[in-house]
């Protein structure tokens, strides 16, 4: 895995993460890569009918990453494109602990609510706890 980070010297910034249209341009113009993701890290605040409200970590990513090929799942599906247009359908893959301590394990979990600040979105998946693919996630 290879991060891409930026700079700007003249602002005296010697880090920050790429802006969504560097993305969008680096992706689209790689030929270096099979493939770039782009992700977003912050806390979030869950929520359900079950459970009292809780704050996690959240990864947000972009489409390409193969979660299910690299045993990632424990079940469910990946994303889809059509999840990830403006105005798509809001679906989440949960990890494991958050399936096991909020759902009580439910096998049935999938097709299920979870609301992301105040947002209801579709649990399509649960991450392994061993999967941390861009740190310690809950959702």
């Amino acid at each position: 895995m290879v991060y891409f980070l930026e700079n700007n010297p003249s602002r005296n910034i010697t880090i920050f993460s790429q802006s969504v249209p560097n993305f969008v341009d680096y992706r689209d113009r790689t030929q270096s890569f099979e493939s770039l993701i782009g992700s977003d890290v912050r806390n979030v605040n869950l929520s359900n009918d079950f459970a009292r409200p809780d704050q996690a970590n959240s990864v947000q990513i972009s489409p390409g990453l193969a979660m299910r090929s690299a045993g990632h799942l424990v079940m469910g599906g990946g994303f889809l494109p059509e999840e990830n247009t403006p105005g798509g359908p809001a679906v989440v893959v949960i990890g494991e602990h958050v399936w096991r301590e909020r759902f009580d394990a439910d096998p049935a979990v999938l097709e299920r609510t979870l609301d992301i600040d105040r947002v209801p979105h579709r649990i399509i998946g649960v991450i392994g706890r061993h999967a941390e693919i861009l740190g310690p996630c809950d959702v």
